[in-house]
């Protein structure tokens, strides 16, 4: 950033306490990821990311295919097969 006051130019680093404070964060962020350090860091947070999100996005979608698609149909399936009262056994027959 350049500004001309007076005939006398000034960097970023040479801006006032109020002119820095003034600033937007994100700008701060924007201007952190434009360095080298920005995007490494960067790079190894998408990295992360990847390597630790798509196992737990894969556990969460088996947890919820269980609870609500899988978990009824076999409660109905155990109720139908096992009636809860059975008539006793005869190796006889009727």
């Amino acid at each position: 950033m350049l500004d001309i006051q007076n005939g006398v130019s000034r960097t970023y680093a040479d801006l006032s306490t109020v002119e820095a404070c003034a600033m937007d964060p994100w700008d701060y962020l924007k201007a952190f990821f434009q360095t080298r350090y920005g995007i490494i860091s960067g790079a190894i947070g998408i990295l992360v990311a990847i390597y630790k999100g798509i196992p737990a996005m894969f556990k969460t979608w088996e947890f919820l295919l269980d609870r609500f698609r899988d978990q009824p149909v076999l409660e109905v399936l155990l109720y139908v097969r096992f009636p809860k009262k059975l008539p006793p056994f005869s190796p006889i027959g009727p």
